[in-house]
């Protein structure tokens, strides 16, 4: 049935087991509120079994905020009453000589309570008195929780007062609770009770049996997974968590510091810290994913936000489940879960900026969710598209839930924080880009096991530390793109198992070592860039066998030694960049070919290739080669060359055809220096001098090769000028 009104709230009082047919005495009051509640007042025509609100009710208005205020809604409450999510606020009551006080005074046998907020509560009574509940015997209260002063003499909780073998779950208080004895922060009294996933952070202040989160805990009662951070104070049997303890405590804890208290009578004492540090089912909380729905699996109802908050119970999924994001709610718990997650994480990922999550906004209309992000039966979010969007706060790690995730953009916006850990768990995710953000702190290891990934780009953040040797497990990886940050250390020759890897860019780091050889077995590797960083060391010759590699930046590093010679033979490479290293000997004749190339390689010459021609020889008298005389010409190469046959190189005389002569091959093979001649014969004449001619040294049939290599030599070369010094004459007899 549902409630609207403070007015139909009050009127459930008189129809405790929720079936809409009211106690006589009081029918007349009961249908004013709800005329024809057990056939309309969104009752099935299978009847009522319970009571929910459809949206938040304000009780800080007469009659219900003066004199003793709301009448705590009394006898057994045996009903389920459905708070959707939606609140109830400004609770006022005064009733200090009263037992069961609370919005409900007692909550019986088969009630349950849940999903409800109650905000700006100030509650007086004697004995059994809750904010939400005075006294629960074997009700359930899940998923609600409580905020407001609660006061009374015994058994005083901030949500419920005793808590008589009923189950509390997922469920919090936050107001200041004081009493006499058996005062707790969320509950006074657990009589063979359940706590599970709770927990109090208002102050609690009695004589004896006071505590953070119960004060009285008997035999046979459960706490677990909870905690508590109020302070804690009075006379005796005095904790910062429990009071008296008889029962059972399990992975429960209180902040030593904000409670005032180092001791308790169950649980364990952790710092603000240590609380606040975990931001996962990690550590103190590896156990806190408890089965909170009977299904023998364990859930997930917690926030633990960053290492700067405690832990908060996530609401979130019930909002979804009772909003219109998802449609067929009930038939979709995957996309709910999903709702939920998102819900969870908006305002932490938005930071200043907005993002129009709600639960009252259909999910396919929320910002980054595109038209293929919704897929698959039943149907969840695949995809989403949340880059240049200025989000400015952290990732949360709430995003972990959502575990149908294939594509994760959140490029391009002003994140902040690290990275985390948890987001390994999103193992059906392909393309992970978070670059272009203020992100800190490490890479985590955890990514390693998105073995579906293909693109994850963390590029142009400000990581530091060691690329994790688990980035090698993620066999589908394409692209890798962690440039641009402040990572250190070594390359991890486990990249090298990475055998689908395109791209792989690490350039503008702070790494070092050397190269590993093991990279030269990635076949499909097309980009490698590792400039600006401190790598050291020579350039393996392994990266040889990168026969698909168009795009080499190795530039602004400190390696060293020769450039290995096998690299010329990379012919698809079309990009180039090794500038700004400590090379020695010569570039590669392949790679010198490159079109698009370092412009400074600090003075290499190319391998095989000639750096210089000059004449050598000088006329036996004055400046004039005579008939028979012998003309040498020294041609210089990069490195050593080994000559068969007899190349030439073209001289010229004078300025006409007939002027150019051929100088013929004569010593130099095993050197780097080659000696060619020409003999003075009739009708050789110049009276300007010889010229080399420019780029006219030929094989004629035989070979000029690098000693250190099979391929043959780079025969380009400049010319020189006439020169009046070699003047020739035939006419001239040699004396």
């Amino acid at each position: 049935i549902e409630i609207t009104s403070a007015a139909q709230l009050n009127a459930i009082r008189w129809d405790l087991d929720g079936d809409g047919e009211p106690a006589s005495a009081n029918a007349s009051d009961y249908v004013a509120a709800f005329p024809n509640a057990a056939t309309g007042m969104g009752c099935p025509s299978t009847g009522c079994s319970g009571y929910e609100l459809t949206t938040d009710i304000d009780l800080d208005v007469a009659p219900y905020n003066t004199g003793a205020g709301w009448e705590p809604i009394g006898g057994h409450y045996t009903a389920k009453f459905e708070g959707n999510g939606n609140t109830i606020s400004g609770l006022f009551i005064n009733r200090p000589a009263a037992d069961d006080v609370g919005l409900f005074g007692s909550l019986f046998r088969a009630g349950v309570i849940r999903n409800v907020g109650l905000i700006d509560a100030d509650v007086t009574g004697s004995n059994s008195v809750g904010g939400l509940v005075g006294s629960n015997t074997l009700g359930m209260i899940e998923v609600s929780y409580a905020a407001g002063a609660v006061s009374g003499n015994d058994e005083i909780g901030g949500l419920v007062g005793n808590n008589n073998q009923g189950t509390i779950e997922a469920s919090y208080a936050t107001g200041a609770v004081s009493g006499n004895d058996e005062v707790g922060g969320l509950v006074g009294q657990n009589l063979v009770g359940t706590i599970k996933a709770s927990y109090a952070t208002g102050a609690a202040s009695g004589t004896s049996e006071v505590g953070g989160l119960v004060g009285y805990h008997s035999g046979s009662a459960t706490i677990e997974a909870s905690y508590a951070t109020g302070l804690v104070s009075g006379t005796s049997e005095v904790g910062g968590l429990v009071g008296d303890n008889r029962g059972t405590v399990t992975n429960s804890y209180w902040d030593t510091e904000t409670s005032g208290q180092s001791t308790s009578a169950g649980g364990e004492g952790k710092t603000t810290l240590e609380l606040q540090s975990p931001t996962d089912y990690t550590g103190i909380y590896a156990d806190w994913n408890v089965d909170l729905d009977g299904d023998g699996t364990r859930d997930d109802p917690w926030d633990f936000g960053t290492s700067s908050d405690y832990p908060v119970l996530d609401y979130s999924t019930s909002a979804c489940a009772a909003g219109i994001a998802v449609s067929n709610a009930a038939n979709n718990p995957g996309l709910v879960s999903d709702c939920g997650a998102l819900l969870a994480a908006r305002d932490i990922l938005a930071g200043t900026a907005t993002l129009n999550w709600s639960a009252d906004t259909p999910i396919a209309d929320w910002d980054g969710i595109g038209d293929d992000s919704l897929e698959g039966s039943p149907t969840r979010v695949t995809r989403l598209y949340l880059n240049r969007l200025r989000l400015d706060g952290i990732v949360p790690t709430k995003l972990s839930k959502l575990s149908a995730l294939k594509v994760l953009y959140l490029h391009d916006n002003e994140l902040t924080g690290s990275i985390p850990a948890g987001l390994g768990k999103l193992t059906s995710l392909t393309n992970f880009s978070l670059h272009d953000n203020d992100l800190t702190g490490d890479i985590p290891a955890g990514l390693g096991k998105l073995t579906s990934l293909t693109n994850l780009s963390l590029h142009d953040n400000d990581l530091t530390g060691n690329i994790p040797a688990e980035i090698g497990k993620l066999s589908s990886l394409e692209s890798l793109y962690l440039a641009e940050n402040n990572l250190s250390g070594s390359i991890p020759t486990e990249l090298a198992i990475l055998t689908k890897l395109v791209r792989l860019g690490l350039y503008d780091n702070d790494l070092e070592g050397e190269i590993p050889v093991e990279i030269g077995g990635l076949a499909k590797l097309q980009e490698l860039s590792l400039h600006r960083n401190g790598l050291s060391g020579e350039i393996p010759g392994e990266l040889s066998q990168l026969s698909e590699l168009t795009d080499l930046r190795l530039s602004s590093n400190y390696l060293s030694d020769q450039i290995p010679r096998s690299l010329g033979g990379l012919t698809k490479l079309t990009s180039l960049r090794l500038a700004g290293n400590d090379f020695t000997g010569c570039l590669p004749m392949g790679l010198a070919a490159v079109s698009d190339s370092d412009s400074d390689l600090t003075g290499l010459a190319t391998c095989g290739s000639v750096i210089g021609v000059e004449v050598s020889s000088r006329p036996a008298e004055s400046d004039t080669y005579k008939l028979g005389e012998t003309i040498r010409i020294q041609v210089t190469f990069s490195e050593p060359v080994a000559v068969t046959g007899t190349p030439r190189l073209k001289i010229d005389m004078d300025p006409a055809d007939w002027g150019e002569k051929w100088a013929n091959y004569e010593s130099g093979s095993g050197t780097s220096v080659l000696t060619f001649v020409h003999e003075v014969v009739e009708p050789n004449l110049s009276t300007q001098g010889i010229a080399v001619l420019a780029n006219t040294l030929e094989l004629n049939g035989g070979a000029i090769k690098p000693t250190a290599a099979q391929e043959d030599a780079d025969l380009s070369h400049i010319g020189l000028p006439h020169d009046p010094a070699h003047k020739v004459d035939w006419r001239l007899a040699p004396n």
